[in-house]
């Protein structure tokens, strides 16, 4: 695993674009293109796909855009909230993110992992499996 940046979430980060670092460039591959493709792994193994966009003249200004932002609601980020980003030195073409928040525990401040959630429980699906059962079983103790 090669850690390719660690960046400290500010608001535009999480409202719009991620910008990212013009050195970590040559870390995704254009191929005399403006953006790319980026297929990016969380700490649960779910697979997310962002895209990597430049811009085509001047100061390059690297911005991770589509998919972005639905990672950014499914992790519930908030500014200050810290990504590091690692390209995965086995797997061509996978890279890994971590989130991590800033944690204030017995007077110490640290930066603790931030795993997002496995499952989510869609509560109105779950209503009405609840009721269907209710239903079923009123129906055999009749």
């Amino acid at each position: 695993m090669e850690k390719i940046f660690s960046k400290q979430l500010t608001d535009t980060d999480l409202k719009k674009r991620l910008s990212i670092p013009t050195q970590c460039l040559n870390h995704f591959r254009f191929d005399k293109c403006h953006s790319t493709s980026v297929q990016v792994e969380d700490e649960n193994g779910k697979a997310w796909h962002f895209k990597c966009r430049v811009r085509r003249e001047g100061y390059q200004k690297p911005v991770f855009c589509e998919g972005w932002l639905k990672f950014v609601r499914y992790t519930s980020l908030r500014p200050g909230d810290r990504v590091e980003f690692y390209k995965d030195t086995k797997a061509e073409g996978l890279y890994r993110i971590q989130v991590q928040r800033r944690v204030k525990l017995l007077g110490k401040e640290f930066w603790a992992n931030l795993r997002p959630f496995e499952k989510r429980i869609n509560f109105e699906e779950r209503t009405e499996v609840a009721a269907k059962e209710e239903k079923s079983k009123r129906k055999l103790s009749i």
